[in-house]
């Protein structure tokens, strides 16, 4: 019970520093309103329709908790344990002409993961990232762009290590009428994991002003917006945790991927802040590990329930 009180504790700081950090944003409407008005002058256009459904957030801070996930070796339950996540993250995008912008961002994640079988000792994992990227409106209906990440991972294991990995990729997003676009490129990922080299292909389709189906990988959903106000997702979504640990000379990379499946209630508290609280069930995890010396049983986790809490900052373009 003390460990679950703690551990609500951070969570709570973290959400109120988050917090903070949204209303100074908030306060610093004049820049975001002269940033905005910018873009709207400029030739680059994000959405042309009537939808009710808000712009993607460009800022946020999220908090998950997820429950009773057992580790099993060998079809063997090995060891059960709770996990909790806050990430942050946000973006600034800047013009550098009528049709070109470039952007940059921070991307931060903490997860704590406490132990309920004894031998296994509670940890903490964290990862830092720095996307940037770049964007061109090619013409009225054709857009490009390329971005890069590299990221961070350490753990508060005493055997951690710092681990290093790069994602990026480049695409073109292609509109076909006001309602209906996609989108098509290459994604990239190079670390001590593997190494992956992969198409993409994605689409949005507006249905009504209301009602929107978004196959934009990785978080396919159907959004459902009844004001400008509201909105309501049920989709799917990855999340990811990755630590290294080192054992004389040998490194092993340990990454523990999941995908969320829920719902998620979303309202504007004021300007362009928006609260979400989400849930549902958290599936087709695993425990991957990856070194030069690797031999041991196949890991499994079993599904199991989440929920969230997000605040996120959509412009209004």
């Amino acid at each position: 019970m003390f460990s679950a009180a703690l551990l609500a504790g951070r969570q709570a700081k973290a959400l109120c520093l988050a917090s903070l950090l949204f209303w100074t944003c908030n306060a610093a409407a004049d820049w975001i309103g002269e940033l905005t008005e910018a873009f709207a002058h400029s030739d680059i256009r994000f959405q042309r329709s009537g939808s009710n459904v808000p712009f993607f957030p460009v800022a946020f801070a999220d908090t998950t908790h997820y429950t009773d996930m057992e580790l099993k070796a060998d079809g063997k339950v090995i060891g059960s344990f709770d996990q909790s996540s806050v990430s942050l993250g946000g973006g600034i995008p800047f013009l550098l002409g009528s049709r070109d912008a470039v952007g940059a961002g921070l991307w931060l994640n903490w997860s704590h993961f406490d132990s309920k079988t004894s031998g296994f000792d509670s940890f903490e994992a964290y990862s830092v990232g720095l996307p940037f990227g770049w964007f061109r409106q090619v013409d009225d209906d054709t857009q490009v762009a390329a971005f890069a990440m590299p990221l961070a991972h350490d753990a508060s294991l005493p055997s951690s290590s710092v681990s290093w990995e790069v994602m990026g990729g480049a695409g073109v997003r292609e509109e076909i009428s006001e309602s209906f676009w996609w989108a098509y490129g290459i994604f990239a990922e190079a670390g001590p994991g593997e190494d992956y080299l992969l198409p993409y292909l994605g689409a949005s389709w507006e249905l009504s002003e209301q009602l929107t189906l978004s196959a934009v990988l990785p978080w396919p959903a159907v959004l459902y917006a009844p004001t400008t106000d509201t909105l309501f997702q049920f989709g799917a979504s990855p999340s990811s945790a990755s630590w290294s640990l080192s054992s004389g000379r040998d490194e092993v990379f340990y990454e523990l991927g999941h995908w969320d499946l829920g719902v998620a209630a979303e309202t504007r508290l004021i300007g362009d802040l928006w609260l979400a609280f989400k849930g549902g069930v958290a599936g087709l995890r695993s425990l991957r590990l990856s070194g030069d010396q690797i031999e041991g049983p196949e890991f499994d986790l079993n599904s199991g329930p989440y929920v969230g809490l997000s605040l996120n900052f959509r412009p209004s373009l």
